[in-house]
């Protein structure tokens, strides 16, 4: 916002943000190491700094953005941010390092459309799909596994390979799901819903007092 008192305060924060750019890049360049990527850092401080965008950060295509877990994706043809697995290279399979090399990480998004094997692509890390990812922040995987449960999918019909917790676990060995109990509600409706060992119920709990609530 301009200040009418002040005709020259544009030109005046025009040029104080070119001096914390350019302090910035200094100090950048004063700590990097040799083999460190000099634009993702000064770029990753600017944006810390709120002087450049997300889109902007990801412009440097730094094999350092979007690392392997769950995101948010929008999905345009059904208008909803989805859960998304960023899968790590030793993940993804030897086939994809040229793909890695390059800035592009494999993912997987879970919708209603696609159904419980997901939509698998590639995504290159300097798109907005991506700052957009990163903007809506990463998922725990709990969080992911509550929205995919929420859309009516069982984790028994998941790919045996989107819940490894380490790249080096077997991707043979599934998730344990949780026991039957109250757990905060997945829909945000009511403060808790009955999860009954393999999928949420309709049973619901709102300030102590049981509900009926069809998902």
């Amino acid at each position: 916002m301009t200040d009418p008192a002040d005709p020259h305060y544009l030109a005046r924060k025009a040029t104080e943000s070119e001096a914390k750019r350019r302090k910035i890049s200094a100090e950048v360049a004063r700590t990097a190491g040799p083999n460190d990527d000099i634009d993702y850092l000064t770029k990753r401080e600017l944006y810390s700094a709120g002087l450049i965008s997300a889109s902007e950060l990801h412009a440097t295509g730094s094999p350092q953005l979007l690392p392997r877990g769950w995101y948010q994706y929008y999905v345009e043809a059904i208008d909803e941010y989805c859960p998304t697995r960023v899968f790590s290279l030793a993940e993804a399979g030897p086939d994809a390092a040229d793909l890695y090399d390059r800035g592009y990480r494999w993912i997987a998004v879970f919708s209603e459309r696609t159904g419980p094997s997901g939509d698998r692509t590639f995504i290159d890390v300097r798109s907005f799909a991506a700052a957009a990812m990163t903007e809506q922040h990463s998922l725990t995987e709990q969080d992911a596994l509550s929205e995919i449960l929420h859309m009516g999918y069982q984790i028994a019909d998941l790919p045996k390979d989107i819940f490894v917790t380490s790249p080096t676990a077997s991707p043979q060995q599934p998730t344990p799901l949780p026991g039957p109990g109250w757990h905060p509600d997945p829909t945000s409706r009511f403060h808790h819903r009955w999860w009954d060992g393999q999928r949420w119920t309709h049973t619901v709990a709102l300030h102590g007092q049981t509900h009926t609530d069809p998902i």
